[in-house]
């Protein structure tokens, strides 16, 4: 019985490295465009996530090579006070996080991934039809391909319609702009390395340091119409003239080379459904992980790790699924991700509703209530 992996991203290459480590046959379908290997992307992902990695590659190493130093975490949110607390490199403490290059961790899960056993087909799928007890996948308009199970990982982009399964609900849209900022100093302070939440009237702000001499920063803000100049390093003065906290670290720490943003907008949503069949050997199964399933508001800092644990935990279901351990385990599965949803939506509402500073403010309106 074959299981098709339909994307590339963290939680399609742990779906797959978790399918080859139980012997299940495996269809990987990914991209072929490899955006992330043109970006330095700050991800902090809880130790608990990384750990289920620990079986794939070395963490100590990883974290070595690819983790950014984190001395200090800063944030000024509810307040014009800014909290700080200090932050341990190697903290493996199960809800502490660990501040990582996500496009090195992707690359390195991708490489261990495509060495396994599995078939790789480089494409795109363009439609999924049931037939009795299997999918059929139609890949790259031409290719046909049958199997008994999906895991769907193709992330926030395109939806892939899937027969008899509920559409996503969104719950948010956001526009974000992330710049990179370096400086030519030879002898930085490696005490200043670290990360800063900061709220603003326009939205809210975060920044973490790539290393002592270059700065991540990444702005939220309610939907509006891009224009040119959001594009120039003027645009960038003035968005950060309104922060307290995060225009006075910059010009400290003299991040004065700016790099042309990457403009986007994130739509939050999930699935009423996360997965489906597999009560009787007649069913096809299916499992949404990842950003497929739900994505999340960058403010919970759960991306990667829901994106991880979602994948691992869609592969034991399939296995049990397979070995006949638990008829139940689809249904187990979707229960499981309802409830971390809901549990997720809760805490993102704490959060805004914490921030009373700008409440008549427009991104701020469409996050508190009344």
């Amino acid at each position: 019985m074959s299981v098709a992996v339909i994307g590339g991203g963290i939680s399609g290459c742990v779906a797959v490295l978790c399918l080859h480590q139980q012997g299940i046959e495996t269809v990987w379908i990914k991209p072929t465009g490899r955006l992330w290997n043109r970006l330095e992307w700050p991800e902090s992902i809880s130790w608990q996530g990384l750990e289920r990695l620990s079986d794939f590659i070395d963490l100590e190493t990883f974290v070595h090579d690819h983790g950014f130093p984190e001395h200090v975490q800063r944030s000024c949110w509810g307040s014009d006070q800014l909290l700080s607390r200090s932050k341990q490199r190697m903290s493996r403490q199960s809800n502490d996080t660990q501040l990582v290059n996500k496009a090195a961790l992707v690359e390195i899960l991708s490489r261990k991934a495509e060495s396994t056993s599995c078939e790789l087909i480089r494409g795109r799928v363009e439609q999924i039809e049931r037939l009795n007890k299997t999918w059929q996948l139609q890949i790259n308009h031409h290719d046909l391909r049958s199997v008994e199970g999906l895991i769907l990982a193709h992330g926030n982009g395109p939806s892939i319609r899937l027969p008899g399964s509920a559409k996503a609900t969104t719950t948010d849209i956001l526009q974000c702009h992330h710049w990179i900022l370096s400086t030519n100093k030879t002898e930085a302070a490696l005490g200043n390395t670290g990360s800063l939440v900061e709220a603003c009237p326009e939205g809210w702000w975060y920044a973490a340091t790539l290393g002592p001499n270059k700065i991540s920063l990444t702005s939220f803000q309610h939907p509006t119409t891009i224009t040119a100049s959001h594009g120039q390093a003027e645009y960038l003065r003035n968005h950060l003239n309104s922060t307290i906290h995060l225009k006075n670290w910059i010009q400290e720490s003299q991040w004065r080379h700016f790099q042309r943003p990457r403009i986007f907008r994130l739509h939050c949503q999930c699935r009423e459904q996360f997965s489906g069949g597999g009560s009787d050997a007649d069913s096809p199964f299916w499992f949404r992980v990842g950003d497929a399933a739900a994505t999340l508001d960058p403010l919970s800092s759960f991306g990667s790790t829901n994106g991880i644990w979602s994948a691992s935990k869609a592969a034991e279901s399939i296995g049990s699924i397979l070995n006949n351990l638990n008829s139940n385990a689809s249904k187990h599965y979707n229960n499981a991700m309802q409830r971390l949803h809901h549990t997720t939506l809760q805490q993102r509402q704490q959060m805004y509703d914490l921030e009373q500073r700008f409440q008549q403010h427009p991104f701020w309106m469409h996050r508190t209530p009344a």
